[in-house]
């Protein structure tokens, strides 16, 4: 999850450094718009994930009890 949040802010300073030296709007935008775009997704996820793995780590193990 980490990974492909720091891949979106490596993409948003690229961005943005595009726009300081005056890059047409076509080489710049997809940049920030991905970079957004990965560091709002993976960054919500990576608060939630680890949570939801322990519940289904939790519901197999009471699988395996009942066996």
């Amino acid at each position: 999850m980490q990974i492909g949040a720091i891949l979106g802010v490596i993409a948003l300073i690229i961005g943005v450094a595009a726009i300081g030296v005056g890059q047409p709007n076509h080489m710049w935008f997809p940049l920030l718009l991905g970079g957004g775009l990965l560091v709002v997704v993976f960054g919500s996820l990576s608060r939630t994930m680890p949570g939801r793995y322990e519940q289904l780590e939790l519901q197999k193990m009471r699988a395996l009890d009942l066996v």
